[in-house]
């Protein structure tokens, strides 16, 4: 389990120079006014292949690590925010894939305590294979001197804060298909739609729905998988929505949240949330879904999904259907975001 504790003195220095590089920044985003810095160090694996970075990208420690630096902006519809990870790992689309692994992420922002990874980046690092599930993720909190903007790690007064994880901590239950390419997921697809599934007729029937609903709106102009969500509210009450996908991939619009509306303004509380594709796989909602439960106050629905073996996301037969509770699937958040009165 991750807990608050001293960084190492290799750590220390990632940390000191994570906030460095946050405190150098000209300027914050112009809506939240809160900066985030993220480091992603990284080894290349095999010297044939020569760095195909820009020379003003990769970066370097004293002791020979080589690191990529990203910070989050903002327009004036923060929905369209990017954050510091992201912002970070889409470098590395100048390197061919396969001939470098991320070894360690560390995120400094401004405030004092240590902040994890939020969901959207959560959902992005964890889709990349570059990125071993126990690499280590480091947050820190806010603790320097404002007036001379020296960063105190460690003055033998003051210790920054840091919560130490990995990503497959804090991204669990992630899509089957979450690293896999859009042919390599319509074949395991069919491969899994030939499975007999047991469910309880509660699930059976949301899980019908959901394939109905995913099978009907189909649009492989767009991409080859679609998915459809159904939601059994407490008063017996049901609701279904299906992807809204868009020709710019980031403005889709997923199954679950699109019944956000509904739960929300619903006098009964959401009782179970199933969300499958059109072959039948339960998939756990997707990053803006999990954060919309877990935020507006909705943790305790349970959700139907599949569990799979994470090192070898093929193997149908380590496949486990299962429901967890929404709050789940988006552990270690900061505690604002628990709030109920929105």
């Amino acid at each position: 389990m991750p807990s608050i504790n001293l960084a190492q003195q290799q750590d220390k220095e990632d940390i000191r120079l994570s906030h460095q590089y946050r405190l150098q920044l000209p300027s914050s985003p112009t809506q939240s006014n809160f900066r985030v810095l993220a480091l992603l160090f990284y080894e290349e694996l095999e010297s044939r292949h020569a760095s195909t970075l820009p020379p003003w990208v990769p970066q370097t420690t004293s002791d020979g690590r080589t690191y990529i630096v990203g910070t989050n902006d903002e327009p004036g519809y923060i929905g369209g925010a990017i954050c510091a990870e992201r912002a970070a790992m889409v470098q590395f689309r100048f390197l061919k894939r396969g001939c470098f692994r991320i070894n360690k992420l560390v995120i400094a922002t401004d405030a004092h305590e240590p902040i994890s990874p939020g969901l959207l980046c959560r959902e992005f690092l964890a889709g990349k294979d570059c990125i071993p599930w126990d690499v280590d993720v480091i947050s820190t909190g806010d603790s320097h001197d404002h007036d001379n903007a020296v960063c105190r790690v460690d003055d033998g007064e003051h210790e920054i804060k840091t919560l130490k994880t990995t990503l497959k901590e804090l991204y669990p239950f992630p899509s089957p298909y979450t690293r896999l390419h859009a042919p390599e997921s319509v074949s395991l697809g069919e491969i899994y739609s030939k499975n007999i599934l047991r469910m309880n007729e509660k699930e059976k029937m949301l899980f019908d729905l959901s394939v109905s609903e995913a099978r009907s709106n189909l649009s492989h102009d767009i991409h080859p998988i679609m998915f459809g969500a159904a939601v059994l509210f407490e008063d017996g009450t049901i609701a279904t929505s299906h992807q809204l996908s868009a020709l710019e991939y980031g403005c889709t619009l997923d199954a679950v949240s699109q019944l956000a509306s509904r739960i929300k303004k619903n006098g009964s509380r959401p009782g179970l949330i199933v969300q499958t594709d059109q072959y039948g796989i339960a998939h756990a909602p997707f990053a803006p879904a999990r954060s919309f439960l877990t935020e507006y106050g909705f943790g305790d629905c349970m959700v139907l999904l599949t569990k799979t073996c994470l090192e070898n996301v093929e193997d149908i037969d380590q496949w486990e259907l299962k429901q967890v509770r929404a709050a789940d699937l988006a552990p270690y958040t900061p505690a604002w975001t628990s709030c109920t009165d929105r």
